[in-house]
C-alpha cells in the first residue's frame, strides 16, 4: 500500500473517493468536487481520500498530482479488489467527524453532499442517496433501471431491507458508527453497499434516504457479471454464509 498525504488539522468531512481506471471522470469532475467542498465547508473542514484500487489506465498520475493540494490523500492498492476493499482500506485512516463516498462520475451532483453531512450531523448514524424517492429526478437507460429496481426488490424480500435504493454510489455515516461496525461487513465488492445497509437496520439502525437527483453516466464500470455475483452474495447473507 502506498499513501500520499498533505493533512491540516481534523476535518468535519472525510470524502472518500474510489478508484478503479477512471482518469476521465477525475480530470473532468475532480475540480468541480475540490471547488464545492472548499465553498460549503471551508479548507481544512474537509478531507479528499483517493483510494486507488489498482486501476491500469492513467489515474494514478491524477491523483498523484491532485494529493499535492491541502486535504487531499492518497492510498493505493496494488491489485484490483472490488469497491468494497476500497472502501475497508479508506475508512479506518479517515479523520472526519463524517465519513462517506461518492462515485466520480458525479451520477449524483455536488450540491446534496452538504445535506447529507447536516443529516449526519442531525444525528443519522447512516445517511444514503436514494433516486427512487417520491419526486426525484433520475435518469437511466431502460436496461439499467431494470437492473436497479430488480436488485433494490431482491434485497427487500429476500434480506427483510425497507430502503429504496441500496446501490446508489452517496453515502455517509456517523464515524464513530462506521468504524464500530466495519468489521462486520464481509463483501468487497459491488454488494458492500446493501451488505452495510442490512447490517445497520439489523442493529437497529434505519439509514436515512436523501432525496438525491441521479444522471446516467457513459462511463458506468458496471457489469454484467455484477447482477450474478449481486445474486450469489443475496443468497449467502440471506442463510447466513456472508
Amino acid at each position: 500500500m502506498h499513501a500520499k498525504s498533505i493533512r491540516q488539522g481534523k476535518p468535519l468531512l472525510s470524502l472518500i473517493l474510489p478508484i478503479y481506471n477512471q482518469y476521465d471522470n477525475l480530470r473532468e469532475n475532480f475540480p468541480a468536487i475540490y471547488d464545492a467542498l472548499r465553498r460549503d465547508f471551508g479548507i481544512g473542514n474537509f478531507e479528499i481520500v483517493f483510494v486507488d484500487d489498482g486501476s491500469r489506465d492513467r489515474s494514478m498520475e491524477l491523483e498523484r498530482r491532485f494529493s499535492k493540494r491541502a486535504g487531499v490523500v492518497l492510498f493505493s492498492k496494488m491489485e484490483n479488489g472490488g469497491r468494497g476493499s476500497a472502501l475497508k482500506l479508506a475508512i479506518p485512516k479517515c479523520r472526519g467527524k463524517v465519513i462517506g463516498f461518492i462515485d466520480t462520475d458525479l451520477a449524483v451532483p455536488m450540491r446534496f453532499v452538504k445535506p447529507a453531512v447536516n443529516k449526519v450531523l442531525e444525528g443519522h448514524q447512516v445517511v444514503i442517496g436514494s433516486k427512487y424517492m417520491k419526486g426525484v429526478k433520475y435518469d437511466r437507460v431502460p436496461s439499467r433501471l431494470i437492473i436497479s429496481h430488480g436488485s433494490n426488490l431482491l434485497a427487500q424480500v429476500m434480506l427483510g431491507s425497507r430502503v429504496s435504493d441500496h446501490q446508489c454510489g452517496f453515502k455517509f455515516w456517523n464515524s464513530d458508527y462506521i468504524r464500530k461496525y466495519l468489521h462486520e461487513l464481509k463483501d468487497n465488492g459491488w454488494f458492500f453497499d446493501t451488505e452495510m445497509i442490512v447490517r445497520a437496520q439489523r442493529h437497529g439502525v434505519m439509514p436515512y434516504e436523501l432525496p438525491v437527483e441521479w444522471r446516467e453516466s457513459k462511463r458506468s464500470t458496471f457489469r454484467i457479471g455484477h447482477i450474478t455475483s449481486y445474486f450469489s452474495s443475496v443468497v449467502k447473507m440471506r442463510f447466513g454464509l456472508l
